[in-house]
């Protein structure tokens, strides 16, 4: 058991905090993204439930690019999917979010504009072919949950009815979300099946070939899917497990991943939910409302390659968008691994562009995952141990102290240890906890006296500084065997 503590650069530590990140648009956020521009500068955007801002480094504020008389009409449920696109040499940012009008921008004006050429209405977009998918249609010749159009080649502004209208009716879901399995390949989920649309060679007529690759249910939200790594898709699936999908067939992650989802999401409002990839970290952010949550305020990070998960939450926060994005706000010490000795270059040499989480709280604010509160708020963490005898089940001990290895912080910060107790094959039992106030002078010792055959070992804390954890020793006096 846990929450809010993980495994980073080889150390045991409380997750980083949430710091304000640029400016309040006191509109819930609905989608990020950030890419680069063809003037060979970040770009990064915030999609709200109301428009679009794009982030301005030099002050650190969010401006608005919302056309006037065309602000976005969704409600909670209909999140911002981006595309980015080249045409005639510029990277034009596309947007939907399966009520209005898909919007562009060049990445220079003042505001987006309504794609031209009368597009539908669309929840989902894709690119394939120098081509624009949307999907679930809502507007235009053809209006269905299962229907997909395609623009002309490389114009996002036409062709719009005329290229390619197709209709995935052989199962009753609706599409949710599509996400490109490379240049030609395009991954269509609905709720009930995954379908595959591959380019075909021939130019005239150009096609996509459309074929089911599976049966079962697909993601709970159109940013509920994620590129992983490898070319592999990881999504939040809406029976409540973490799967992954590669072109041919989905499948779950682990047993462990999906009894933890299980456990803890509000089904009833899991189409809230979202996931992100962290490239930098191998780190998959899975996040939702917690059972009893109506707005997303749990999940947890999973690290793709040895499938370690981490519980995550926030007291007051909830965050409703998120993403992995570079940052210009400049490189600080603890951003760099190891020590300083071991570094080759200068400080200069690194520059100033950070891979951060941003993560979006439904009152508009933008947070970044740095420092050691969530906004001022103290950090509610936990671990639990399960429960060991030592390798001798029989053999009573008594744990008289144990000694606890947390570096000194530098202003108080209490920590409750709590001891478990298992005698003869019942459920463990925690005694009331000993506090230990860790910027004193170590070493931090935890009284217990507390006899058994098997003990797990809790640690509980509201932290405001930096909490590591790096093992500890146990005195303990055996006593009879039973």
């Amino acid at each position: 058991e846990g929450d809010n503590w993980l495994v980073r650069d080889g150390e045991f530590i409380v997750r980083p905090g949430t710091k304000t990140f640029a400016t309040d648009t006191n509109q819930r956020p609905m989608g990020y993204v950030q890419y680069e521009h063809n003037d060979g500068a970040l770009r990064t955007v915030k999609g709200t439930i109301v428009g679009w801002w794009k982030y301005v480094p030099g002050s650190n504020t969010w401006s608005d690019i919302t056309e006037g008389g065309k602000e976005l009409t969704g409600t909670i449920l209909e999140q911002t999917v981006f595309r980015v696109f080249q045409k005639a040499g510029t990277t034009t940012l596309l947007g939907v979010n399966g009520k209005d009008v898909p919007k562009k921008w060049d990445g220079d004006t003042a505001t987006y504009l309504d794609m031209a050429g009368s597009p539908p209405k669309a929840k989902c977009i894709a690119i394939s072919a120098d081509r624009i998918l949307l999907a679930n249609l809502l507007s235009g010749g053809t209006i269905s949950p299962v229907a997909i159009d395609v623009s002309a080649n490389k114009d996002f502004d036409s062709g719009w009815g005329n290229v390619q209208v197709s209709l995935l009716a052989d199962t009753p879901g609706d599409i949710i979300s599509m996400m490109e399995l490379g240049n030609l390949v395009t991954a269509i989920y609905k709720t009930d099946a995954i379908y595959v649309s591959v380019a075909q060679g021939g130019p005239a007529p150009f096609a996509y070939q459309l074929k089911r690759a599976a049966k079962g249910l697909g993601p709970v939200s159109p940013l509920a899917v994620a590129q992983g790594p490898e070319g592999i898709h990881v999504y939040l699936a809406r029976d409540s497990t973490l799967k992954i999908f590669d072109g041919v067939a989905p499948r779950s992650l682990a047993d462990h991943i999906d009894k933890h989802i299980k456990k803890t999401i509000d089904e009833d409002n899991s189409d809230i939910g979202f996931i992100f990839y962290d490239e930098n970290r191998k780190e998959v952010w899975v996040i939702y409302p917690s059972v009893g949550s109506t707005n997303p305020n749990a999940g947890f990070i999973l690290n793709i390659k040895t499938l370690a998960l981490w519980p995550i939450s926030w007291g007051t926060l909830r965050m409703t968008a998120g993403a992995s994005l570079f940052v210009d706000t400049g490189l600080t010490i603890g951003d760099l691994t190891g020590t300083i000795g071991s570094q080759s270059g200068t400080i200069g040499a690194y520059g100033t562009r950070v891979r951060r989480t941003i993560l979006g709280d439904i009152g508009g604010e933008s947070f970044e995952d740095v420092g050691n509160t969530d906004d001022g708020v103290a950090i509610t963490t936990l671990w639990e141990t399960g429960v060991s005898d030592g390798g001798q089940s029989r053999q009573q001990k008594t744990v008289k102290e144990i000694f606890h290895q947390f570096p000194k912080t530098a202003n108080t910060q209490n920590v409750t240890v709590k001891l478990g107790k298992a005698l003869d094959g019942q459920e463990r039992v925690l005694d009331a906890g000993k506090v230990i106030d860790i910027s004193g002078t170590p070493p931090f010792v935890s009284q217990h006296r507390q006899t058994g055959n098997g003990f797990s070992l809790r640690i509980e804390a509201s932290t405001t500084e930096p909490v590591k954890y790096k093992g500890a020793a146990i005195t303990s006096t055996k006593r009879g065997i039973r």
